[in-house]
């Protein structure tokens, strides 16, 4: 407990922050019903994030020889290196003249999510016997509207710690609810290799 308290008042002037960017910001998201997010409070121009992490079937569009279980189309995908989550963010822009997409930042990811709720609904904890479907808790959503954040799989930033190691985020089904929290951010992993409970989600930024 507190580890949790030490961590609420070191990032406290970065909540504050953060906060005021939410309010001060004036982009608005133009689609609301699309699969892109608003991501206010980052300098990237007209940023947007993934409403989800990217699923199995939406990596399988990528990668044609990627191969998951039957059933499992809208599971997060994972076991992907940061590498191959960057040449997937490559290929969506190879696509999109209008746009680059990329992963998110450490802070971005935070700005995204916003604060846990204490009450939140998620797959931690092993509330789950593994992954579910991205949006099995659609019911807990992030500051920006989209679903599964917290639990479910960690996700990967493009934020490394001093041993280049790479910061995840959101923890996962076999995490405590604590690990889960959003200002967590001294869980790291190797980003050379994939992870079973570790996914990603994209953010896109406007190129105009």
């Amino acid at each position: 407990m507190q580890d949790i308290v030490d961590e609420m008042v070191e990032n406290r002037d970065t909540r504050i922050q953060q906060q005021f960017l939410r309010f001060v910001d004036p982009r608005r998201d133009e689609n609301p019903d699309d699969a892109w997010m608003v991501l206010r409070g980052t300098p990237a121009q007209n940023a947007h994030i993934g409403r989800a992490p990217v699923t199995n079937a939406e990596y399988a569009a990528f990668k044609a020889d990627f191969a998951y279980a039957k059933g499992k189309d809208d599971y997060p995908v994972v076991n992907i290196t940061i590498d191959e989550a960057k040449a997937y963010c490559e290929w969506l822009t190879a696509q999109d003249p209008e746009h680059t997409y990329r992963l998110p930042s450490d802070e971005e990811w935070i700005l995204a999510a916003g604060h846990m709720p204490k009450d939140a609904s998620m797959n931690a904890g092993h509330a789950e016997s593994g992954l579910t479907p991205v949006d099995a808790y659609e019911q807990s959503t992030g500051v920006c509207g989209g679903i599964d954040f917290w639990g479910n799989c960690w996700e990967w930033t493009s934020s490394t710690n001093a041993n280049g190691l790479h910061v995840v985020k959101g923890g996962s089904w076999n995490s405590d609810r604590d690990d889960c929290r959003s200002e967590k951010s001294d869980v790291v992993r190797d980003g050379s290799q994939g992870h079973a409970d570790v996914g990603f989600r994209v953010v896109r930024v406007d190129n105009r």
